[in-house]
C-alpha cells in the first residue's frame, strides 16, 4: 500500500537575523527547491500573502531558485510559491519585526498531471498564432520572431532578458527613471531617444497597444512564463501596416500571450 505524501515539505526556516539598524525594511531571504530532487527551482513564482491570503509581494526565483520578498511592514505573513509542473503552496506564517530578514527553504513537489495538457497548449497555441498572423509575418522574414520554443531555451527571468537574448536589434539602455529598459537604435526621424542615439520600443500585447507610464516597464507587465512567442520590428516601415502607432518613435513590439 502506497501512503499519499502531502504535494509539498514544510518551509525550513533557516535562521533569523536581527540586524537593527542595518537594513530598513522587513525581508524574506530563500531558495525555491524541488522537494523530490532537492535541486534549484528557476522562475518560481513566490508571494507573500496576508492572514487572508491576500498578496502583498511577489517575486520570482533566479536560475539559483534563490528570491528576496520584502514586506510592507513587521507583521505576521503566509509565503506563498508555484512554479511550472509543480504544485502551488501556502506554508508559514512567518513572523516578521522591524527590520528582520528571514531565511527560508521552501520545498514543493512536482505536479505530474501538469505535464499533461503540453501538447494540448501547445496545439492551442499554434492554432492561436496562426489566426493572428504570427507564421505568415515569420515567413515574410521582416522582422525578428521568438518562438515559445526559443523562450525555454533562452530560460529569462524577465522580458528584457529575453528581448536582449532573443534579438539582435536590442539592447538595455537607461531610460527616463535611469533604469535599463530595452531599447532600439533609433533611425532617421525616430523619436523617444533615452539618449547617445536609443529610443523606447512600442509594445503590443495581444494585438492592443500598452502606454507604460512614467517610470513603468515591460517587466512590471508581463513575464517570461505567459509568453506564447514575441515579434520584433526594428523600425516603422519593417512594422505590420495593422500595428503601427504614431506613438512609435522606432520600433515595435508584439507580444502574444499563451
Amino acid at each position: 500500500m502506497q501512503v499519499p505524501r502531502p504535494p509539498f515539505v514544510l518551509l525550513v526556516c533557516l535562521g533569523m537575523s536581527l540586524p537593527g539598524g542595518q537594513v530598513s525594511s522587513q525581508t524574506v531571504v530563500g531558495r525555491l527547491l524541488d522537494g523530490e530532487a532537492f535541486q534549484p527551482i528557476p522562475w518560481g513564482i513566490i508571494q507573500l500573502l496576508d492572514s487572508v491570503s491576500h498578496p502583498i509581494s511577489l517575486t520570482h526565483s533566479d536560475e539559483n531558485g534563490d528570491f528576496l520578498l520584502i514586506a510592507p511592514g513587521a507583521g505576521r505573513y503566509l509565503i506563498q510559491a508555484e512554479a511550472y509542473s509543480f504544485h502551488t503552496v501556502q506554508d508559514g506564517p512567518v513572523d516578521l519585526g522591524p527590520a528582520d530578514t528571514i531565511r527560508v527553504e521552501f520545498f514543493i513537489l512536482p505536479d505530474p498531471e501538469r505535464l499533461d495538457p503540453l501538447v494540448v497548449e501547445a496545439e492551442r497555441l499554434d492554432r492561436r498564432l496562426r489566426m493572428v498572423g504570427f507564421y505568415r509575418r515569420e515567413a515574410r522574414g521582416l522582422g525578428e520572431f521568438i518562438a515559445r520554443e526559443d523562450i525555454d531555451d533562452i530560460r529569462p527571468h524577465d522580458m528584457s532578458s529575453l528581448l536582449v537574448w532573443g534579438s539582435t536589434g536590442i539592447l538595455l539602455r537607461p531610460n527616463s527613471m535611469g533604469n535599463l529598459a530595452p531599447a532600439f537604435l533609433a533611425g532617421r526621424g525616430g523619436t523617444g531617444v533615452y539618449g547617445g542615439g536609443w529610443c523606447k520600443p512600442m509594445y503590443f500585447v495581444d494585438g492592443l497597444p500598452v502606454i507604460l507610464e512614467r517610470g513603468e516597464d515591460i517587466d512590471s507587465l508581463i513575464h517570461p512564463n505567459r509568453v506564447g512567442a514575441v515579434e520584433v520590428y526594428p523600425s516603422p516601415g519593417a512594422t505590420p501596416a495593422q500595428y503601427r502607432d504614431a506613438r512609435a518613435g522606432c520600433g515595435t513590439i508584439l507580444i502574444w500571450t499563451r
